[in-house]
C-alpha cells in the first residue's frame, strides 16, 4: 500500500515542494536573471515566514540545471555563535565546503574540502576571499554565490 504524503506548512527553514505547502520561489524574483548576468550584487529583503531562506536554495538549483553558472546558497546561521573573526571566518568557509559537497552540481560537489591547508587559509582576513577565488579558478564557468 503506498501512503500518499500530506503537504504541511513550514515555519522554519528552508520549504521543500514535495513536503511543504508554498508558491515556488523562482517565479517570485523576476528581476534577479537580469541582476546575475550583470553580476550584481542584491539583496532580498522582505517580511518574516515570506520565504527568503528558501529562495536561495531555489534559485540555486534553477541556476545549475540551467546550466550557464555554478550557483552556492550558503546559509551561515552558526555564526551568531562566533566570538572572533577567526572563527566567524573558518565557518563561513565550513559552511561553503559543506555546500559543495551536497551541491546538485557534480563539478562542485568534486571541490569540497580541496582548499583546506593552505597557508594562507590561517589568514582569517582573507581566508573567505581566498576559498572562493580558488574554487572560482577550478570552475569551467562562473559561480554564483548566495549568503543567507
Amino acid at each position: 500500500m503506498a501512503f500518499k504524503p500530506i503537504k504541511r506548512f513550514n515555519a522554519t527553514g528552508i520549504c521543500k515542494p514535495k513536503t511543504h505547502c508554498m508558491i515556488s520561489a523562482v517565479p517570485r524574483l523576476p528581476g534577479v536573471n537580469g541582476m546575475i548576468g550583470g553580476e550584481f550584487y542584491f539583496v532580498l529583503h522582505a517580511p518574516r515566514q515570506s520565504g527568503k531562506t528558501t529562495c536561495p536554495e531555489a534559485l540555486a538549483r534553477k541556476i545549475n540545471s540551467d546550466g550557464e553558472y555554478y550557483a552556492l546558497a550558503c546559509s551561515p546561521a552558526a555564526l551568531s555563535n562566533a566570538f572572533d573573526a577567526k572563527t566567524a571566518m573558518d565557518m563561513v568557509v565550513n559552511q561553503i565546503d559543506a555546500e559543495l559537497m551536497i551541491s546538485d552540481a557534480v563539478e562542485l560537489s568534486e571541490l569540497a574540502f580541496k582548499f583546506q591547508g593552505n597557508p594562507f587559509m590561517s589568514r582569517p582576513d582573507i581566508k573567505v576571499r581566498l576559498t572562493l577565488y580558488a574554487i572560482c579558478n577550478a570552475l569551467k564557468k562562473e559561480l554564483v554565490v548566495f549568503f543567507d
